[in-house]
């Protein structure tokens, strides 16, 4: 973060009776920093962030936030810092020690505003002007990191997206890592490791589960043999098939299909 706080810009009381409307700081230069204490419930709003604030609590912002009351005049207090360089914020809500290094920070500001000692100002309080600087660094930073990260989740590979709709539809075709790596040309541990990240799944164990899914319609729903059954599906044998489904369901596909066909059988009693 390339700026540093230059001095303190000025100090302020400020009531906003009107509760339909948003109050500004109105400064072109982009060079102020906002540090509020809440005296009321408010809430603020700027271009990159919406935060709602109860009384007691202390925001950091940038001059072009706009305040706002909640069902009460507006009420805060604060300082305006005046930067070297523009800045945009998003809005902070400080918290444990950074609150109260805010509120240490504002107490000290007012008392000397108030004893008329604040000719030197921005000298007695470099120590302090400099917490504020870290609190907004290391916020900042938190939130650029949250940022990129969210942007790399937000990528996704269109590739991956043609995977996922290929096994929803082809599921039945005999399949593998490689024959899918090859349909969008790529590596199939890259196409295993990013399809797991995006979708929580590995390509290979996804369309087992499609496969199993459609396994138990088939038995409940059709007389086919577990031989056609796995056939239909693409496996090598029905021990194979077999293998896949107790290892998926925990039964057998003979015994899922006795056991559904018994419940059918019960439910229909009752109705009738």
């Amino acid at each position: 973060m390339n700026l540093y706080i230059q001095f303190i810009n000025s100090i302020f009381t400020q009531t906003w009776l009107d509760t339909n409307n948003y109050f500004r700081f109105s400064n072109e230069n982009k060079r102020t920093i906002l540090v509020i204490e809440c005296l009321s419930s408010l809430v603020f709003q700027n271009e990159r962030t919406r935060v709602r604030a109860n009384r007691n609590q202390f925001i950091i912002c940038d001059e072009s936030t706009y305040i706002g009351a909640i069902d009460e005049p507006a009420v805060f207090r604060g300082i305006s810092l005046r930067t070297t360089e523009p800045i945009s914020l998003p809005i902070l809500m400080l918290k444990g020690s950074t609150e109260r290094t805010a509120q240490v920070f504002l107490s000290k500001i007012q008392n000397s505003h108030q004893e008329n000692t604040n000719k030197n100002i921005n000298t007695n309080f470099r120590k302090e002007l400099s917490e504020i600087y870290s609190i907004i660094s290391e916020n900042c930073l938190d939130i650029h990191k949250k940022h990129q990260q969210s942007k790399r989740v937000a990528y996704i590979d269109s590739r991956l997206i043609f995977i996922h709709r290929y096994l929803r539809k082809h599921f039945s075709k005999p399949l593998t890592l490689q024959m899918l790596a090859d349909l969008i040309q790529c590596n199939p541990v890259y196409l295993c490791n990013t399809y797991k990240k995006v979708f929580q799944i590995p390509p290979i164990k996804h369309l087992q589960k499609y496969r199993m899914d459609e396994a138990k319609k088939l038995l409940i729903e059709t007389n086919m043999s577990i031989s056609e059954i796995s056939q239909s599906l693409s496996y090598v044998s029905s021990s194979h098939f077999t293998n896949y489904f107790k290892r998926h369901f925990s039964i057998t596909p003979l015994e899922y299909r006795k056991r559904e066909l018994h419940h059918t059988k019960q439910q229909r009693t009752r109705i009738n």
